[in-house]
């Protein structure tokens, strides 16, 4: 199962419901793989929920504006999941990656990723089933988890800002959206991050990877 390529946006839980979530690798899924689209404005980015077993690729996404949690980890210990090459931009809510309780126990290899939020009080979950490598955290509050390899604390120098408006039946998905989030030539994430095998050949904006040194985030500069 391939997700690719699209927008969701203001999803939002029915009555009474639960689930608020963008994109969701579910309850007995394996070997999906959620590349190069956009989640803005869903209470949920992307919802890692396997249960039973399971394993996910979540590469080269861009999530900004959800309003309960950028992602949320809620899988069990069979399940396995690698983040890499994402850019999560948090500017309403507290939680960029949340999880909780047994929800914890799989394992989460998170590498080359930027997480930057604007909101007071933000927070990233940590636990020893959770891995961050080579992440760039950014962002006046964002605290930075002790004990992870090659961290890089710093303003990712965004191009610009993210823009929410969605798209249409009429217009398409709008994928440009998330442009206002590539980083600048002199970004700090650019070549700081580390070369991952079978990355699937290129970036959110479809540049080739890598140029040079591989770069964090999901967009490739030059």
């Amino acid at each position: 199962m391939t997700i690719q390529s699209i927008e969701v946006a203001e999803t939002v839980p029915k009555a009474h419901g639960a689930d608020s979530n963008g994109i969701d690798a579910d309850t007995a899924t394996t070997k999906v793989v959620v590349q190069y689209n956009w989640s803005p404005g869903n209470g949920d980015g992307v919802l890692l929920c396997q249960f039973a077993f399971g394993d996910v690729v979540l590469r080269y996404n861009v999530l900004a504006g959800n309003t309960q949690y950028s992602l949320y980890l809620h899988s069990d210990k069979a399940a396995k999941a690698k983040v890499y090459g994402n850019t999560l931009y948090n500017d309403r809510a507290k939680n960029l990656v949340y999880g909780y309780g047994t929800s914890l126990a799989a394992s989460y290899d998170f590498t080359d990723n930027i997480l930057y939020s604007t909101t007071a009080g933000a927070s990233l979950t940590t636990s020893p089933t959770i891995r961050y490598d080579s992440t760039l955290y950014g962002g006046a509050t964002l605290p930075v988890p002790e004990g992870y390899a090659h961290a890089v604390r710093a303003d990712p120098q965004f191009t610009g800002a993210p823009d929410y408006t969605p798209g249409t039946p009429a217009s398409g998905s709008r994928l440009s959206g998330a442009y206002g989030l590539r980083v600048r030539a002199g970004s700090p994430a650019v070549n700081r991050g580390v070369t991952i095998g079978g990355n699937g050949g290129r970036d959110y904006a479809g540049s080739l990877l890598y140029t040079g040194k591989p770069d964090i985030g999901a967009f490739e500069v030059g």
